[in-house]
């Protein structure tokens, strides 16, 4: 007899931040390659909150010692560590909160002195981190990590004030996991399956139970298609006036002939939910203007060897939306809870997870026709050619939350802030005594 499996040690170790990110963001985190410059109080705590979760691996630099100071602040150090490598304690202690991270660490030379010889090799991760770094060093700092395209994390605090600056070239969104969104349902641009299933469905041969448990999701679309009808409109109801009379068509449609005289007392819960989420789905289907910014991208526009994957499968999702596509993006294939029993919204399922399936494919194949119209495909390994599949299924699920994030080198606003300054004209002290002072 077979056992049934459960879950395994990282799926509860890991339970609730799963129910946030899912297995492909811990998947990221866990791919995860940090640099802390500085293991003060501020910068272990920050590695604390990613050791924790599960960070993949993590390096510290840090050449000073630990002081009587560092005892007062710093949770991880304590008095019998006086005078002990700083970063060399806190590492250990870091990677005992965790023993599946990964920790090394840098005593020496100092952080301006690796900068200095440019022999540490800071490529080899995917963010670096920094806790009250001086200026001076952070400039330095900064201008290199802009090279190598490697994103910098400036951390700041003086006593309950913190402020926190990202600097990197390029960032791309692709999981936003906003906290509310409108189901991608499209009953202005219905799918033909949907519109095939619902004109199966006559409202006047309904059993009672069958009418009991009608998605609200086909309610309304039936009510729209006697509302088109009866308007001659292809549209949606839009005024205040056409919300009415969609609703008094609604109502209509909520009494059934199988209803005896105790139930026309009663309130009919997917009736009522169909009234209620009526601002939710009759919306117009439209691509934000985030995602068209996207398609007129320089990035995407001029397509190269060396652009990044992002930018490939933005440009594919154009293509698509070009042609299959009529202007919309892929379909989310998602499909909210409803009112309902078990097979009618698993049938709402998967006539809606099809249609994402199709997109997808759709998708896929443009991909791979540009990566090989720019010479990349054959250069890519088997593993990453195996994973395209599933890296386009997740673009395409999130297709409408889309973004891409640049901000200014940290460099660069050092230098515009000195010739601001130097642009500052400086009063002499006696004119400074001889101006009127408002009292």
């Amino acid at each position: 007899m077979s056992k049934i499996s459960g879950p395994d040690t990282k799926q509860i170790q890991y339970d609730r931040q799963l129910r946030l990110w899912g297995d492909h963001g811990q998947k990221a985190l866990e791919a995860g390659r940090v640099c802390l410059i500085g293991a003060n109080a501020l910068s272990t705590e920050i590695l604390k909150a990613l050791v924790l979760p599960g960070l993949g691996s993590f390096t510290i630099i840090d050449h000073q010692l630990i002081t009587l100071e560092d005892c007062g602040s710093n949770f991880f150090v304590h008095p019998s560590m006086i005078d002990q490598p700083r970063a060399r304690v806190t590492c250990e202690l870091l990677k005992q909160l965790n023993p599946d991270v990964h920790g090394t660490y840098v005593d020496k030379p100092c952080i301006d002195d690796l900068l200095k010889q440019n022999t540490f090799d800071f490529a080899q991760f995917n963010v670096v981190i920094t806790a009250n770094l001086p200026l001076n060093t952070l400039v330095i700092l900064s201008s290199h990590l802009w090279s190598l395209k490697i994103p910098l994390l400036v951390a700041r605090a003086y006593g309950f004030i913190g402020t926190i600056r990202l600097q990197v070239v390029e960032h791309h969104i692709i999981e936003a996991h906003p906290d509310d969104t409108i189901p991608d349902l499209r009953l202005d641009h219905p799918l033909k399956s949907f519109v095939n299933h619902c004109n199966s469905v006559d409202f006047n041969s309904l059993t009672r139970e069958q009418h009991l448990h009608m998605p609200s999701l086909i309610i309304l679309y039936k009510t729209l298609q006697q509302w088109q009808k009866q308007t001659n409109r292809i549209d949606i109801p839009r005024t205040r006036k056409e919300r009415d009379e969609f609703k008094q068509i609604l109502e209509q449609l909520s009494h059934h002939s199988a209803y005896d005289a105790s139930d026309l007392n009663k309130s009919l819960e997917n009736f009522d939910e169909a009234k209620r989420v009526i601002p939710s789905r009759l919306v117009n289907t439209t691509i934000p203007s985030t995602i068209n910014n996207l398609f007129q991208d320089r990035s995407c526009l001029e397509l190269s060897n060396q652009s990044h994957m992002f930018w490939f499968i933005i440009n594919a999702m154009k293509l698509f939306t070009q042609n299959e596509g009529q202007g919309l993006l892929p379909v989310r294939g998602e499909v909210p809870d409803m009112v309902t029993n078990t097979n009618s919204y698993v049938k709402l399922v998967e006539i809606y997870q099809e249609q994402a399936k199709k997109d997808c494919e759709t998708i896929h194949n443009y991909l791979i026709d540009l990566l090989k119209q720019h010479n990349r495909f054959s250069t890519m390994s088997s593993n990453e050619a195996a994973t395209l599949h599933e890296l386009v299924h997740i673009y395409c699920k999130n297709a409408t939350f889309l973004n891409v994030m640049r901000t200014a080198s940290i460099t660069n606003e050092d230098d515009s802030l000195k010739k601001l300054i130097e642009q500052i004209p400086l009063e002499s002290s006696s004119d400074e005594s001889e101006s009127e002072v408002s009292w």
